[in-house]
């Protein structure tokens, strides 16, 4: 699924001190080993955006997902969004968001990892966390320093959180599911957190078996002739009607001889 958006940072106008806001939680992974599809039929899939921050709604990653009809056979959560603070305080930090595979639908379903908490020493916003992998869960985003979670196989890395004495946007986590990072602010000014990363799917199409060649039946007929120097024709009856075949006859000089 995709990653959940960092947390953004506001400080209350004519206040002082910092605002660290934490990171999102990074996408869930699932997978289904085996599903049969038919020729014909139609199937949906559907690709998680990553959580776009905004500085008044704490925004989660959209999920990705592979539907036959009206049942959906797989699905990965989407990670959830790093809470956004608003807040008159000096060194007020909000918690990251927490990775979770409840709700996923599939054989096997890891969880992305936690965002990071913002943290005021030293004075960061949180790190995202990276989405679950083939191999596991994801790791989580760091609330100690800035940097967002390195990524499992098969899964995407969290956006580090900003750092520094002036604040700013929390950058965006990595493809797929990458948690975003938390803003920071220590001025008048909001900041958004980092984007989430997209989601990703993969379908992997293998053929079942060995297609088995249909069975033809050929009837030959009018095969005793009178010899009287002249070709001979025979009847070529097929069983299903219309196949590709050959016809045989009789030559003048003895011999049997093919046509298309």
């Amino acid at each position: 699924g995709g990653g959940g958006a960092g947390g953004s940072a506001t400080r209350g106008t004519g206040t002082n001190g910092n605002v660290f806001a934490g990171g999102g939680a990074g996408g869930a992974y699932a997978k289904k080993s085996l599903l049969t599809v038919v020729s014909g039929s139609s199937y949906t899939l559907n690709v998680g955006v990553g959580g776009v921050s905004v500085t008044d709604n704490t925004v989660a990653g959209g999920d990705t997902w592979f539907a036959a009809g009206l049942s959906t056979n797989c699905l990965a959560k989407g990670g959830a969004g790093g809470t956004n603070l608003a807040s008159a305080g000096n060194s007020a930090t909000s918690g990251g968001g927490i990775g979770s595979s409840t709700g996923c639908l599939g054989d096997t379903f890891y969880a992305g990892g936690n965002g990071g908490a913002g943290n005021a020493t030293p004075k960061t916003g949180g790190g995202g966390g990276g989405s679950g992998g083939t191999s596991g869960i994801g790791l989580a985003g760091s609330s100690s320093t800035n940097t967002g979670a390195a990524l499992v196989p098969g899964g995407g890395a969290g956006g580090n959180g900003m750092d520094g004495s002036t604040g700013g946007r929390g950058f965006d986590g990595g493809v797929p599911g990458g948690g975003g990072g938390g803003a920071h602010t220590s001025s008048a000014n909001s900041f958004t957190g980092g984007t989430g990363g997209s989601g990703q799917l993969v379908l992997t199409v293998k053929a079942l078996g060995t297609a088995t060649r249909p069975t033809a039946t050929l009837t030959l007929a009018n095969l005793t002739q009178t010899y009287d120097g002249n070709p001979k024709a025979v009847s070529v009856i097929s069983d299903p009607a219309d196949l590709d075949r050959k016809s045989t006859r009789l030559n003048s000089s003895h011999e049997w001889i093919s046509r298309m």
